[in-house]
């Protein structure tokens, strides 16, 4: 029985999760995310968004950065082979080298959803320089988390 429980709320985690990715996709479309513009995912994670993101981009620019390629290559794993050849969708472990080539050139959007609660307080000051460090002039960074704070 207990089995069954969790595999319900699991179950129930990725309905409400994969929902979210749907609603920030569509909150970026509603503040001009066009085919041309250029994302960074800023921790990726298994690309829950970027799957999304992906197929709606111009070949190349969509970049998921996260502190290990385990998770971006499990959600690399479930896109459509074709898709992946066809987008190109970059993907990099975050590191100063990324970050230093990225920030050559800022995206367009810079997406960091649901990432700052995972993040050891001690890392903390790293993530948000490494974030303004990819923010340029024409930059829309959307900065999301949940907080425990009543």
């Amino acid at each position: 029985m207990s089995g069954d429980f969790a595999g319900s709320a699991l179950s129930c985690f990725n309905v409400k999760s994969l929902q979210l990715a749907d609603d920030v996709v569509a909150f970026m479309l509603d503040l001009g995310l066009t085919a041309d513009h250029r994302v960074v995912d800023y921790g990726c994670g298994s690309l829950r968004v970027g799957r999304l993101l992906i197929p709606r981009l111009a070949a190349g620019h969509y970049t998921g950065l996260d502190v290990t390629n385990r998770f971006y290559r499990a959600g690399l794993a479930a896109i459509d082979g074709q898709m992946l050849a066809d987008k190109r969708p970059r993907v990099r472990t975050i590191s100063s080298a990324a970050i230093a080539e990225m920030e050559m050139a800022p995206p367009d959007f810079l997406l960091c959803f649901a990432v700052v609660q995972h993040v050891p307080q001690s890392e903390l000051d790293d993530m948000f320089r490494n974030i303004l460090r990819l923010i340029g002039p024409n930059t829309t960074a959307l900065v999301s988390f949940k907080s425990n704070l009543v």
